[in-house]
């Protein structure tokens, strides 16, 4: 799906669901995954389970506390992770669906009796992206190597359709809406502190043409979010400078 209308199809969230399911899975190493455990894919009549109850019963497993060090600051670099090809597939299938078409609002208005209009299929698929809980994960794909996990902060040159790429691309279609964009800033994640620590990864110098391209789609999306924030917020949050 390319162009402008890459989301136009979409409609069911239930494909979205599927594809974080796979994400999440594809995201983890082999010690991880067997430290995980199974995953029923039957209830227990025997009937197959829902992709939301498949994806509910993973994030449940992963915010456990004995498994709260499955999700963090993802090194995506790690050769122990049996299917890197696969989660390179989902975050660009997500990458794709959350684009926005030539005719997305950026700013709130439209037509409808709240003065939102109809969400389109990308609005629809970025809102699904948030209710299967994958803001953490995007954030600790972009936060490795950039500072926020603790390490060196290095230039985010990042080539075209990585893990990484994807997911800045990802949160920059999300940015973009405005149905969507006040979810991104919250106390309990707030995506423009991971935006800012890529914007200031390293010093600049020496930058290739690819990691001043990623600088510019976070700065792009840092500038969504702050748009969406008052005056007196825009300065608490440090990000202005």
């Amino acid at each position: 799906a390319d162009g402008a209308n890459a989301g136009e199809e979409f409609e069911d969230p239930q494909l979205i669901e599927c594809i974080c399911y796979a994400l999440l899975l594809s995201s983890l190493t082999s010690d991880q995954l067997e430290k995980l455990g199974p995953i029923p894919l039957e209830d227990e009549d025997g009937s197959a389970r829902r992709p939301a109850d498949l994806l509910a019963s993973l994030t449940s497993m992963l915010s456990d506390e004995a498994s709260a060090d499955l999700l963090g600051p993802l090194d995506v670099a790690c050769p122990d992770r049996p299917f890197p090809e696969t989660a390179r597939w989902c975050m660009s299938a997500l990458k794709n669906l959350t684009r926005p078409g030539a005719l997305s609002p950026s700013r709130p208005g439209g037509d409808g009796e709240d003065g939102k209009g109809e969400a389109d299929a990308a609005e629809i698929a970025s809102k699904a992206v948030l209710d299967a809980g994958m803001l953490p994960l995007l954030a600790g794909i972009l936060l490795h190597g950039t500072g926020g996990d603790g390490g060196p902060a290095t230039p985010p040159d990042w080539g075209p359709n990585t893990l990484q790429d994807s997911a800045l691309y990802t949160l920059l279609h999300m940015s973009s809406l405005p149905g969507v964009r006040p979810a991104l800033v919250t106390e309990r994640m707030d995506c423009a502190v991971v935006l800012s620590g890529i914007c200031g990864a390293g010093d600049g110098a020496g930058d290739t043409g690819q990691a001043r391209l990623q600088r510019l789609k976070a700065r792009m999306a840092l500038c969504y979010l702050l748009d969406s924030l008052d005056t007196d917020d825009r300065h608490s949050s440090n990000l202005i400078t």
